[in-house]
């Protein structure tokens, strides 16, 4: 029996679930760039999940094969109590093992090379588990 824990299985209210399906439908411009990026396996035939429920969090983008979450973080995370709850989330997933890359819009936005190479390099440094 295959012990490995789903961490997008955790039980989450309703009304996350709702709210996540409402950011996947609703992105940001840097979020949509982003995801044109990821989707559909187009970063070296990885799946991505987008605006994704991940023990008790809602993820930005995901991939479970990379065990890899990428945040992209608006100018509200600046802010000093934005802050503490994106410490307190990274900790709590980064804890179950996975790593955690944070973009800014403007780095997204600005420059999609870097942003994928940043991508490509810390997938590179760890251990990856394909389906």
């Amino acid at each position: 029996m295959n012990n490995y824990v789903r961490p997008h299985r955790n039980k989450m209210s309703s009304e996350k679930k709702a709210f996540a399906k409402y950011l996947r439908k609703n992105k940001t411009p840097a979020e949509a760039a982003l995801w044109g990026v990821l989707r559909t396996r187009k970063l070296d035939g990885y799946r991505w999940h987008c605006s994704h429920p991940m023990l008790g969090w809602i993820v930005d983008f995901w991939c479970p094969a990379l065990k890899l979450v990428i945040e992209v973080d608006g100018g509200y995370h600046n802010t000093y109590d934005q802050q503490r709850v994106d410490s307190v989330k990274s900790k709590s997933i980064e804890d179950f093992g996975f790593r955690i890359i944070r973009f800014t819009n403007d780095e997204i936005l600005s420059d999609m090379e870097s942003v994928k190479k940043v991508i490509r390099e810390t997938y590179d440094q760890g251990t990856i588990d394909f389906p």
